[in-house]
Order: C-alpha cells, then sequence, then structure tokens
C-alpha cells in the first residue's frame, strides 16, 4: 500500500486502523482527498495550449504537466524580455534623433501666391497719344513684374487685376499700385516705393483699428483748425476702405463757425485735409 502524501510504500496492515501512513502520519483518506483537489487545481490554472504534433503525427503526452507549465513560463517570459528590450532601443533611438528640448526640423509650409488675372500686367506703361505723363515711367515696365510677385504674397488678395505707376510719383523714383480684389470680391489698391519692391516688403493688408486712427488724428487736430480746443468737435465718423486705410470724418464748431474735416490713416502714414 503507497501513501498517497509522502508516497511510502508498505503493507496494508502497517497503516493501521484508520489507515494512517508509519512514514509521515498522514491519514490516508485526507490524503487521497488533498491529492485530488491538488491535481483538479493544476488542470484548471494550467495554460491551454494547444497539442503541437510531433513528427510521427502523435500529440505528445507531457502537456499540463508540471515541466510543461514551467517550460511555457520560460518560453513567454523571453518573449516579454525581447519585447521590452524593443521598446527601450526605439526610445533610445528615438531620443537620440530629437534630444529632449530640441525640435527636429519642420518642413516649410508653401508662400500663399494670389493667381494672376489675364492681361493685369500691361505690355506698356504709357502710350501714343495721351500718355506724356506716363511715357516718362516707360523705363520702369519691367518693374511691374517685380511689383506683383511681391504683392501676390500678401493672404489679403485672392487675384492680382492690374498693376502699373503712379503718374503723380516722380518718374527718377516712382511709386506703383496694385489692384487686387479681396475674399468678398471688393477691389482695392496697394502702394509700393521703388525701394519695398527692390526689398521684397509685402505691404500690410490688415485694418488700421479704430483706436489707432483716432489717436493719429486727434494730434493733427490742432495743426490745421486755429482755435481748437477739447470740446469743439459735435459729430466724429469712421470707416475703413476695402485696402485696410481707415478715414475719420470731423464735424466741429469753432468760434461759433460750424468746420469740417477728413483724417486718411495708413499703417505709415496720416494725411488730414480740412474741408471747411
Amino acid at each position: 500500500m503507497q501513501c498517497p502524501a509522502c508516497e511510502h510504500e508498505a503493507p496494508a496492515a502497517s497503516f493501521g486502523d484508520p489507515l494512517r501512513c508509519p512514514e509521515c502520519g498522514a491519514f490516508y483518506e485526507k490524503a487521497v482527498q488533498l491529492k485530488a483537489k491538488r491535481d483538479a487545481m493544476a488542470v484548471t490554472t494550467a495554460p491551454k495550449v494547444k497539442p503541437a504534433l510531433n513528427h510521427g503525427g502523435v500529440a505528445p503526452t507531457n502537456i499540463g504537466t508540471p515541466e510543461a507549465i514551467k517550460a511555457s513560463n520560460r518560453f513567454w517570459g523571453r518573449v516579454f524580455a525581447v519585447f521590452g528590450l524593443i521598446v527601450v532601443s526605439l526610445t533610445i533611438y528615438k531620443n537620440f534623433l530629437e534630444p529632449a528640448g530640441v525640435k527636429l526640423p519642420v518642413p516649410a509650409k508653401e508662400p500663399y501666391l494670389a493667381p494672376i488675372g489675364e492681361g493685369a500686367i500691361p505690355a506698356r506703361i504709357g502710350c501714343d497719344e495721351g500718355c506724356d505723363r506716363l511715357n516718362l515711367f516707360e523705363r520702369w515696365q519691367p518693374y511691374l513684374h517685380k511689383v506683383v510677385e511681391v504683392h501676390r504674397r500678401q493672404e489679403k488678395c485672392r487675384k492680382v487685376e492690374y498693376v502699373s505707376v503712379s503718374n503723380e510719383s516722380s518718374p527718377d523714383d516712382p511709386v506703383f499700385f496694385v489692384m487686387c480684389e479681396d475674399a468678398k470680391g471688393r477691389a482695392y489698391n496697394t502702394e509700393y516705393k521703388r525701394s519695398d519692391v527692390e526689398a521684397g516688403l509685402v505691404a500690410r493688408g490688415d485694418d488700421v483699428s479704430q483706436r489707432y486712427a483716432l489717436s493719429a488724428c486727434e494730434k493733427e487736430l490742432p495743426r490745421y483748425f486755429s482755435g481748437y480746443f477739447k470740446g469743439a468737435v459735435t459729430k466724429t465718423g469712421f470707416y475703413v476702405a476695402p485696402n485696410g486705410r481707415a478715414q475719420v470724418f470731423y464735424d466741429l464748431v469753432i468760434a461759433g463757425q460750424p468746420r469740417s474735416g477728413r483724417c486718411l490713416v495708413g499703417h505709415d502714414f496720416v494725411e488730414f485735409t480740412v474741408v471747411n
């Protein structure tokens, strides 16, 4: 007879009544029950692995045994160790390419370029008859292409409609203007000095703010209206043109007389005109 607990073998008479192992002292009945429970737990907790066939087409008989479970644990341990090594290696490689605080260069954004309308660049600045003043600017014809290439980078411009020179400027140092169409379909002009064109400076397209315009124009009032005093202004009007320039209109009463004026404000200039 063999003890289920310690596997000691001895004649049945040696186990006595009730049956008890003479070697380890375990009661035979309880030892049998305990072994049955352990075997049942080993089966339910063991990972379910599909039996692999050997070369003879017969499934191995050692699946589910403690040795097989240990081998499976060792296998998955190696898998997770290799996976962890890969993750760590990728992290180190990424930090090598992009260390903390240093960002890799981002591809530059393509600059905005407004389309050029057909006939926007005239073949000639002047003309044969009636263009005596404009003919003085004809040597600046090649600059028209330069002006367009500079201005079409202004995001406010949705289409270049026309480009030419201001015949009121100096033929030796001309001022160019570009007519564009904005997002609302409104036409507006933008002026460029020759120096700005040569430097490739794109004119600002944002609107002059009301606060800035009023502040700039109020400083000009005493210069254009003698006897001006605070409180002389009775009415003020404000308007922003499609090209972004602001206009401020004033009605005043000075020495009992009604007066009026208009102030034109750009980002880099202020022009005041006395209307009355």
